[in-house]
């Protein structure tokens, strides 16, 4: 595929104006359409193939399997984790033990591997070519030699219907050296001979469908799975996190239903939930209870594959309030990467939101421009224009009485106004927080909302006073004049209209737009919420991570490799229309105990 030209993408920018609407846009419209149309159904369908393709059936004593999730985002931070997936053996140290850890045989892509829209040129220029450059192709490879990508879709795969996701992963096609196996968007892989490794479509928070719950109770059979086969289990969402931390999600039901009637009801059993869609790393573990039976679970989200960070401070050191469909878990936090401290220290990067999100100050100070012109449009011809009048309120009372005159005779103004705190209340968050107790937010949006009115009309209380300063003019006879309601006009000249556009569309939307990083920064530090909006203001490249796991006959280890720092500087070359980039392999590290599963 051709490649000239190629340009390494930086992080989606995701408070760019233009890209919040066409992703809050193709939100709305996957979510209608998912409603009367589930493409999972249609795959079904349209699937002619033998269920046996959907799986590798050559068990092997031993496997080893890379998990990764959340890419296809800034190329760095993408490219870094596919650099490190491509190295033929990884050092790592496990109680003072140099331990190598060989290269996978198979790689599981968890969700959302691509941002922020699935169309094909995003696919391709922020994870397919990256990926290609990382395994390059060998045309001499044996049967043995060849390693095999999976993949299972995440909410913005889902943004187009899951169209082009479709097109990538279950056609055959090949992704350099890696090659892809399912015919659906999702998939069972027999590992070793009583290990198997599911991926399950969740398809935008809805309901397992029905051809997908066959599918997986159907590989119940002598020939497929047999009574008490492990299954290491990957979901697109943490609905263990998401259970008790959003206040009306229903994830943990929709999984658990799955789990009670595809794993417990056929007689398997689970050992292991492996998710993205939290840009992080966390490791829950502790004791599922089904009925009478009682068996140990480890629970891991490990969306590091390249997205923007998210905050680990959030999360809770027990869960215990996880029950639905006759299951209960009871977990513990193990391990978080970040650590606390750290990812509350990151937190205070939202101070630097309106130097990291310059067009969101513009377009809002646009927004003041445009509340001050319908103001000014409210006053009579030949009298005194708003700065002036502004100019001579010499008291707070003079001021709050000639802005609500003013207010009065612009409807159009009211209008723009209350579609401003509107649309800051529509902002708020009011999903998250302490299950069972009610969210009051939206007042805090609303708070923040009136703070941002507020800003515009103090600012421009002081502006129209030192403008008039700035040029030369007496403010104190402006005052004279207004009390003597003085017929002269100190209406705006053509050097006061452009110092107004300047300084309400660079100074106050720069202050309006410090103001909303200081509301993000104040709801992800203290009160736990907003953390997805918080986070991405400032696109944090670091704290990536993935797994890489070692399946052998009677044990499962789980190795947790996190890296720090991703490397920035990458050479691209491009040869015979193929490219590559040539750079520094990123240090990584172990950033948990190796999580060792009997199965014995």
């Amino acid at each position: 595929m051709k490649k000239k030209g190629f340009q390494q993408q930086s992080m989606v920018k995701w408070y760019d104006v233009k890209q919040l609407a066409l992703t809050g846009l193709r939100s709305v419209i996957s979510g209608v359409f998912g409603n009367y149309s589930d493409r999972r159904e249609i795959q079904a369908a349209l699937d002619l193939a033998d269920d046996n393709q959907n799986h590798v059936d050559r068990a092997q004593d031993e496997i080893w399997v890379d998990y990764i999730s959340d890419l296809g985002d800034g190329f760095n931070s993408t490219y870094t984790m596919a650099d490190l997936l491509a190295q033929e053996k990884l050092m790592v140290h496990v109680d003072g033990i140099n331990t190598v850890l060989p290269s996978a045989k198979i790689i599981i892509m968890g969700g959302d591997e691509v941002y922020p829209t699935p169309s094909l040129d995003e696919y391709n220029r922020r994870t397919k070519y990256l990926y290609e450059a990382a395994f390059p192709e060998n045309c001499d490879e044996t049967e043995a030699e060849k390693t095999y990508l999976y993949a299972i879709p995440g909410n913005h795969d889902w943004y187009d219907g899951l169209g082009t996701f479709l097109k990538l992963f279950t056609q055959g096609r090949k992704w350099g050296r890696l090659h892809t196996r399912q015919s659906r968007s999702y998939f069972a892989i027999k590992l070793t001979e009583n290990v198997w490794l599911w991926g399950l479509d969740v398809q935008l928070n809805s309901e397992i469908d029905q051809p997908q719950l066959s599918y997986f109770q159907g590989l119940k059979c002598p020939e497929k799975m047999k009574e008490g086969d492990k299954v290491i289990l990957c979901t697109a969402e943490p609905s263990w996190v998401f259970h008790t931390h959003h206040l009306t999600d229903y994830s943990y039901e929709r999984l658990t239903y799955f789990q009670r009637k595809c794993i417990d009801e056929q007689g398997l059993s689970l050992i292991a939930t492996l998710t993205g869609d939290l840009h992080h790393y966390s490791h829950y573990t502790g004791v599922r209870t089904n009925g009478k039976t009682k068996s140990v679970i480890h629970n891991i989200t490990a969306g590091g594959g390249g997205a923007f960070l998210h905050p680990t401070h959030f999360l809770k050191e027990k869960l215990t309030d996880l029950h639905a469909n006759g299951i209960t878990e009871e977990l513990g936090l193990q391990a978080r990467f970040p650590n606390k401290d750290e990812s509350h220290t990151l937190a205070f990067k939202n101070f630097l939101f309106p130097f990291l999100n310059p067009g969101f100050g513009i377009v809002l100070g646009t927004l003041f421009l445009i509340i001050v012109w319908m103001l000014q449009s409210s006053v009579p011809v030949g009298d005194r224009s708003l700065i002036s009048q502004l100019a001579g309120s010499y008291t707070v009372k003079d001021f709050v009485r000639n802005t609500a005159n003013f207010l009065q005779h612009s409807p159009m103004a009211v209008i723009l106004v209350i579609i401003l705190v509107s649309g800051f209340i529509g902002f708020a968050d009011n999903q998250t927080g302490e299950k069972g107790k009610k969210n009051h937010f939206k007042f805090a949006g609303a708070i923040h909302g009136i703070l941002q009115v507020l800003l515009l009309f103090f600012f421009l209380w002081g502006l129209s006073r030192f403008n008039y300063w700035l040029l030369g003019q007496d403010v104190s006879q402006i005052e004279k004049n207004l009390a003597n309601k003085h017929t002269s006009d100190f209406g705006i000249n053509v050097t006061l209209l452009a110092l107004l556009i300047v300084e309400l569309v660079g100074v106050a939307g720069f202050l309006g737009s410090f103001l909303m990083g200081c509301y993000l920064f104040c709801s992800t530090y203290f009160f736990h919420i907003h953390y997805n909006e918080a986070f991405s203001s400032f696109r944090y490249e670091g704290y990536k991570n993935f797994l890489r796991i070692h399946v052998a006959k009677n044990k499962v280890t789980i190795y947790p490799i996190g890296v720090r720092n991703v490397t920035t500087q990458w050479e691209t070359l491009i040869v015979n229309g193929k490219c590559s980039f040539k750079g520094k392999t990123a240090s990584y590290e172990l950033i948990d105990k190796p999580i060792e599963i009997n199965l014995s």
